[in-house]
């Protein structure tokens, strides 16, 4: 038996600093006031983009513990186990952590789902900032 849990409706609210991309890892401008498009692995994440949102729109977002849609920086194999946490590309998009990079969401295929394509739109479980990629 499998279980499909679907996307949660996002609990964050914030406004954007500039043009933020749906599904994209999102983080604070520094001041606290602000939401920006995160920049790389080292980004202190806060959530995921739920829509598009330009200079001074109010964006939602997915926060950690929410399952959201997010977009794929690049390909992703559903039978490696190791594809399956994700940090974030200089562009905000998922990509595999590997290594030391923090794990800022882990990827939740639903029954039936192959392997991800770059670019598409997969189901995660946010994790936010703070995960360690842990080698077993």
């Amino acid at each position: 038996m499998s279980l499909h849990v679907p996307h949660d409706t996002p609990r964050g609210v914030g406004e954007a600093d500039g043009t933020i991309a749906q599904g994209r890892f999102v983080m604070s401008d520094g001041t606290g006031a602000l939401v920006i498009q995160a920049t790389g692995p080292g980004s202190v994440v806060i959530g995921v983009s739920s829509s598009t949102a330009v200079d001074g729109d109010s964006i939602r977002c997915y926060i950690p513990g929410d399952y959201a849609m997010m977009q794929c920086g690049q390909a992703l194999d559903i039978t490696v186990s190791d594809d399956r946490d994700l940090t974030c590309a200089a562009d905000g998009q998922a990509v595999k952590a590997d290594g030391a990079e923090q794990v800022l969401a882990r990827w939740c295929p639903v029954p039936g789902e192959g392997n991800a394509s770059a670019e598409s739109f997969i189901k995660v479980l946010v994790l936010g900032f703070g995960w360690a990629n842990v080698d077993a």
